[in-house]
C-alpha cells in the first residue's frame, strides 16, 4: 500500500506537511500526527514484526531500524549499517529484505553502465514514506534544510513507483520525473516545488 498521493490529497495537498508527516492515510487524516507516527511504528514492531516472527532478534532488529531510517536517500553501505547498528552484515542483508517485504522500504538499484571488472557499485536505500523515516529516527520538528532533500528525494521516487505500478491501475509506466517539457534529475537541495499530475 503507497501512502496517500497529491490527487488523491486534493487540496489538502501541503508538500511541508508531507515531507514532515508523510501521507499514509491513517497518519494524514489523525488530528495527533505524532503520536500516530509513533503508535505506527510500535505497532510495527510488534505486529508485524514479533508476532509474525519475522526475526530472531527482535532488540537487534529495533536498533538496526533507526540506522537504517539515517541512510533513507544515500548509497547503502551494508557494512557499515552493520557495524552502526551492532549486528552481522548477513542480518543486515535479511533486515533489509524484511523491509522490503513488509514494503517499508526499498532498493534502487545503481546504474550499473561499463562498469571495469572491480568496480561495483551500491543500491540507495529509500522508506516508502517520509513520515515513517522520521518517527523511527524519532524526529518531529520540522525537517531541516538537509533533511528535506532526501526527504524530498525519497517521496518522488515514491510517487514514481506508485504511477508506474500496474497494481495502481493506471496502466501507466514511468520512466522519467518531467516539469515542463524537459527531463529533470531529483536533487537534493530544494527552494521551490510544485506538482501537476494529470
Amino acid at each position: 500500500m503507497y501512502p496517500l498521493l497529491p490527487p488523491e490529497l486534493g487540496q489538502d495537498f501541503v508538500l511541508s506537511d508531507v515531507l514532515r508527516y508523510g501521507s499514509l492515510p491513517v497518519i494524514w487524516k489523525s488530528v495527533v500526527r505524532e503520536e500516530s507516527l509513533e503508535a505506527y511504528v510500535h505497532t510495527y514492531l510488534r505486529e508485524e514484526i514479533q508476532a509474525e516472527a519475522l526475526v530472531r532478534n527482535l532488540p537487534g532488529f529495533a536498533r538496526f531500524l533507526p540506522v537504517a531510517a539515517l541512510f533513507h536517500g544515500q548509497v547503502l553501505s551494508v557494512s557499515g549499517l552493520a557495524r552502526d547498528a551492532g549486528v552481522a552484515r548477513t542480518t543486515v542483508n535479511g533486515y533489509i529484505e524484511i523491509l522490503a517485504d513488509t514494503h517499508l522500504a526499498w532498493l534502487l538499484p545503481a546504474f550499473e553502465g561499463k562498469l571495469r571488472v572491480k568496480e561495483r557499485k551500491h543500491p540507495k536505500l529509500y522508506w516508502v514514506d517520509p513520515g515513517i523515516v522520521r518517527a523511527i529516527r524519532r524526529e518531529f520538528h520540522p525537517p531541516t534544510e538537509s533533511e528535506r532533500g532526501a526527504l524530498l528525494e525519497g517521496w518522488v521516487g515514491m510517487l514514481l513507483r506508485a504511477f508506474g505500478d500496474p497494481a495502481s491501475g493506471s496502466g501507466r509506466g514511468m520512466t522519467a520525473c518531467t516539469i515542463g517539457r524537459h527531463p529533470k534529475e531529483v536533487q537534493r537541495s530544494i527552494s521551490s516545488f510544485s506538482v501537476a499530475v494529470d
